[in-house]
């Protein structure tokens, strides 16, 4: 086993975040709270069993807190060592971007001042983000709105370290010939996006209400300055017919164009998970009509993930 590392330096962490830096081999960049979101660049090596760690000093990305709960994560700017975190504050997106070097966190975006930068959208937990593999200027912002709507806004990103900035595109429903756009999970609910290629992407959602009530929704869109939206989807649920609770998506490389994602999560929610609801795993491929095909949902364990 490798040896344990205290990344934080002795500080009482809460909700994190963690990715390989893609820009520097050996590197990590670490995200935390501790009442406000700090960040750091932790350096590994040596072999399997035997590494040795180091850590920069704790950066202040902002004064606001970080929250993972409903799989936020970080997402990187491609390699251009800038990095996108998404926040909630007060039932607002935001989103923060930091620079970081080999060494350490060196900057993060002055448009936000201390806080962050407003994405002008109303949720209850902060939003997923993901960045276009071709073009590290482009991306997509994606929510459950306290209206319990899907929507997403477009990223535009300019400038580099304190002149890093974004502007956000007008709120757009993803389904919004059913339920006028609503019935989704915005408290306790899961959101996330994947790009697949060059204005492709696909969302998924956990649904609240019929007809996708109990189910995890996945719809393919296509955004080239106006949005072209495929039809809802729904995972297949052959396993058992419980309640999906926590979800994760990824793609087999977020940094160039890939149709393939993976989808894995755990049955039960709230009060009914327990131990013999199994984790699942299943395959999406998502096609240039925007159309998603499924595979079979196949278990992977039988502890719940609710991470």
């Amino acid at each position: 086993l490798s040896p344990r590392y205290d990344a934080a330096d002795s500080s009482n962490v809460g909700k994190k975040s963690i990715l390989f830096d893609p820009s520097n081999s050996g590197k990590l960049i670490f995200v935390y709270n501790t009442n406000k979101i700090y960040a750091r660049v932790i350096s590994f090596s040596g072999s399997a069993g035997s590494e040795s760690f180091s850590r920069s000093s704790a950066f202040t990305v902002s004064n606001y807190s970080y929250s993972s709960n409903s799989g936020t994560k970080m997402v990187p700017m491609g390699s251009t060592g800038r990095y996108v975190i998404p926040i909630e504050n007060s039932n607002t997106a935001y989103l923060r971007i930091i620079t970081a070097s080999s060494s350490a966190i060196t900057s993060r975006d002055s448009a936000g001042g201390s806080d962050a930068i407003s994405l002008s959208t109303t949720v209850n937990y902060p939003p997923q983000i993901a960045i276009d593999p071709t073009d590290s200027t482009k991306g997509m912002m994606c929510a459950v709105n306290s209206s319990e709507d899907l929507v997403v806004r477009a990223l535009t990103f300019s400038g580099s370290g304190t002149s890093a900035t974004v502007s956000v595109g007008a709120e757009t429903q993803l389904t919004p010939g059913i339920l006028s756009g609503g019935g989704y999970r915005y408290s306790g609910g899961w959101q996330q996006i994947v790009a697949c290629g060059a204005g492709k992407y696909v969302a998924f959602a956990k649904g609240g209400d019929s007809p996708h009530n109990n189910k995890i929704v996945g719809v393919a869109f296509d955004y080239d300055g106006s949005y072209t939206l495929g039809s809802a989807t729904y995972a297949p649920q052959n396993i058992t017919t419980d309640e999906p609770g926590p979800f994760w998506v990824a793609s087999n490389n977020f940094y160039s164009a890939n149709n393939t994602i993976s989808l894995v999560g755990s049955y039960g929610s709230g009060s009914t998970r327990n131990p013999n609801h199994p984790v699942y795993a299943t395959v999406c491929t998502r096609s240039d009509d925007r159309t998603i095909s499924y595979t079979d949902v196949t278990a992977v364990g039988n502890t719940t993930n609710n991470k």
